[in-house]
């Protein structure tokens, strides 16, 4: 059973996506202050964590970062109505696994096994951002470069 915590002011939409399927169970946590909604979330025990982008008065970015690193097994996917971006991750601290467009809330479930199987569900373009900067920082780096040997 995946355990899936969503917090959001407006649930229902998200909860409909997953709550008839039978390998997960949801739960709910209405954000209030960024203290109590991370309590009330990991009071929840949950897999993934699923953060509505816009919570008032709740930063999502540093909710999701403060959630991890509280309890780094429980992973975050956060909803969100713009095309996810390179900034939006690294404004979560690295720590979400995954972004959910607003064309892509079919596919809420299946971003939830995959994201609870070790997988990200993040866009292509993302991942090329992150191994590009990683790779101009290693060239860029004194330390030992790969070696090639016969």
């Amino acid at each position: 059973m995946i355990k899936v915590a969503i917090i959001s002011h407006e649930p229902e939409s998200t909860v409909a996506l997953l709550d008839w399927l039978a390998d997960i169970s949801v739960s709910i946590v209405m954000p209030s202050t960024i203290d109590t909604t991370v309590q009330q979330a990991l009071a929840k025990n949950p897999d993934i964590i699923i953060i509505e982008q816009n919570l008032e008065p709740v930063d999502s970015d540093i909710l999701c970062h403060l959630l991890y690193k509280q309890e780094p097994k429980a992973q975050s996917i956060i909803l969100t109505n713009e095309a996810p971006t390179f900034e939006m991750l690294k404004n979560t601290g690295f720590s979400v696994r995954g972004y959910i467009t607003r064309e892509q809330r079919s596919c809420l479930a299946k971003a939830v096994r995959v994201i609870h199987g070790g997988e990200a569900w993040l866009p292509r373009t993302i991942v090329t951002e992150m191994l590009n900067r990683f790779a101009e920082k290693n060239v860029d780096s004194n330390e030992p470069q790969l070696k090639l040997v016969n």
